[in-house]
């Protein structure tokens, strides 16, 4: 598995923790096709450096169907296309997605608003100097409903 692959295969990490919260978002808000607009990796020991994913030339897709499971498209620019599938859940302002035959869970504080879906979470790496050694790394992922 490729750095490229590991650091998005981290989108899908976690177990399913819920179906709603206690702000009213569910999985059923979630449904369709979402696309990101911004995927972007920022090293948090010197937050200039930063990879951004859709700038690249890359693309990041994500399908929700009513029953809470998901379909995950990522392209690297030069890679083929990674489809990842899993499930997801909501617990109060964290997302958890579950990818079917991973383990540990990463969760993202999320924001819905409107056709307009936001994820962050500080708990990925990246290879940021492309030296086969990943980093720790902050992700930030806005994702609009098609």
């Amino acid at each position: 598995m490729s750095w490229k692959q590991r650091s998005i295969g981290v989108l899908v990490f976690a177990a399913i923790v819920g179906c709603s919260d206690s702000t009213g978002v569910e999985i059923a808000d979630l449904t369709g096709t979402w696309n990101a607009t911004v995927v972007e990796f920022t090293n948090p020991a010197n937050t200039a450096v930063k990879f951004e994913l859709i700038n690249e030339g890359g693309s990041l897709s994500l399908v929700v169907a009513a029953n809470g499971d998901y379909t995950l498209n990522v392209l690297f620019p030069g890679d083929p296309v990674e489809v990842q599938q899993g499930t997801i859940g909501i617990v109060g302002n964290v997302l958890t997605l579950s990818e079917t035959g991973q383990g540990s869970p990463t969760d993202f504080v999320f924001t819905l608003s409107g056709n307009t879906l936001t994820l962050t979470t500080n708990d990925v790496e990246f290879d940021f100097d492309d030296d086969g050694t990943d980093e720790p790394a902050s992700l930030r992922i806005v994702f609009q409903r098609q």
